[in-house]
């Protein structure tokens, strides 16, 4: 699995394609995890998506998986199978606020 290298900036390009996907898991953990950051950020639900497909692109794995993270590992203490994905997942949360151009999503 390809991991992103740790910056303190997050810079989103337009985006061409959407990171790759599986089917959602029972229990709407997508629409969890958009909760939490339209909670954190106070952006809408398309951009909180947009932002999500960014940081699966980023890490190299699906959407589904960064959202299950997010909710279950970050948000909820539970441990998760990626403790890799919810410590970059942090990082990510601690540097979105002061770098985000949301207008890029």
């Amino acid at each position: 699995m390809a991991h992103a290298r740790s910056s303190s900036h997050l810079t989103l390009g337009p985006l061409s394609r959407p990171a790759p996907t599986r089917t959602e898991p029972p229990g709407g953990v997508l629409d969890q995890a958009l909760g939490v950051l339209i909670g954190l950020f106070g952006m809408d639900a398309d951009a909180c998506r947009a932002l999500l497909d960014h940081w699966a692109r980023r890490y190299g794995t699906d959407v589904y998986e960064v959202a299950d993270t997010l909710v279950l590992t970050v948000c909820q203490g539970r441990p998760g199978s990626d403790l890799t994905l919810a410590r970059w997942l942090e990082q990510q949360l601690r540097h979105t606020p002061e770098a985000a151009n949301r207008d890029a999503w």
